[in-house]
């Protein structure tokens, strides 16, 4: 009896999925009580993971660059032995790699699930990838520019971060981006194997108890998070990165004044301050009962010189 009855449980459990008739939508505890901190989760993740994977990436890429054929510094020993480990890393898929860095994670961590543990795999699997992009970037420095600032005296470190970053920065910024939005997705994929986030959510409601609402709010939230990214690498991309912020007012403030004092014709403008003493010395001569030897011209137009008649 008991065995017939278990029997016919797994039956029924095989044609009616585990989840169906559960709460759906706002009635829902899984979106109403667990839906905004898995959000939460895939943030930190994601901005974590993102800030160490731009620090080791962009050292790894400053050194492929600096050590390779036309670099700074070439080390055909140093940029294979970079490249070769770069290389490796970035084949092995994400899945297999969290799985393989189990090991790596308990031991800085302490554990192997969770948040904060999944960001131990997604810095070391994505900051080779990031050192690629970097690379790419930095090597499409017109060379021009790195051969001027040398000819001025400037030391290598003053053409890395001064020449080679500075001229990349808006390249480098979409590059962070797709990042970031690459990091989104490897989080999610995480949530297979206990990563939390998004991605564990939409797997243990979403596929797991067949809730459409939960699957359905998951992949809504991560398509406006990647939305939101774009559009902020987007705008930081087109912002002017060539000088200091400070410096680029002062040379705006200078070009404006440059561009009142000059007139269309090649005539130079008085200036307010010129116009003013001409306007002043015209007064004053109608109160003294004098002509002003400039009575009558234009107060715009330049001055001829006396002395250039004698």
């Amino acid at each position: 009896m008991t065995t017939a009855y278990l029997a016919a449980a797994t039956a029924a459990q095989m044609v009616v999925p585990t989840g169906k008739g559960d709460p759906t939508w706002l009635d829902n505890p899984a979106l109403t009580d667990k839906f905004v901190p898995a959000i939460f989760e895939t943030l930190m993740m994601t901005g974590l993971s993102t800030v160490f994977a731009v620090i080791i990436g962009t050292l790894l890429g400053l050194v492929l660059v600096q050590t390779g054929k036309g670099g700074l510094t070439p080390n055909k020993g140093i940029y294979q032995a970079v490249s070769f480990v770069v290389n490796i890393v970035r084949s092995l898929p994400f899945i297999i790699g969290i799985i393989m860095l189990i090991p790596v994670t308990k031991m800085i961590v302490g554990k192997s699930t969770g948040s904060l543990a999944t960001v131990v795999p997604l810095v070391i699997l994505s900051a080779p990838f990031f050192a690629r992009l970097v690379e790419t970037n930095l090597l499409a420095v017109d060379p021009g520019k790195i051969e001027a600032a040398q000819m001025m005296g400037a030391s290598n470190r003053q053409i890395r971060w001064g020449v080679l970053i500075r001229e990349a920065m808006p390249a480098l910024i979409q590059s962070i981006t797709t990042l970031a939005i690459t990091l989104i997705g490897y989080s999610a994929m995480a949530g297979a194997v206990g990563g939390g986030g998004l991605g564990q959510m939409a797997i243990n409601y979403g596929y797991n108890r067949w809730q459409d609402d939960v699957m359905i709010s998951t992949v809504v939230a991560i398509i406006v998070i990647v939305q939101i990214i774009q559009l902020i690498g987007d705008i930081l991309s087109r912002l002017d990165h060539s000088s200091h912020p400070v410096r680029r007012r002062k040379e705006k403030h200078h070009a404006s004044s440059l561009s009142r004092s000059y007139r269309p014709g090649g005539r130079c403008h008085p200036g307010p301050g010129g116009l003013r003493r001409r306007l002043l010395l015209g007064c004053f001569g109608l109160l003294l009962g004098r002509r002003h030897p400039d009575r009558g011209r234009d107060p715009l137009a330049p001055r001829e010189d006396p002395y250039l008649h004698q």
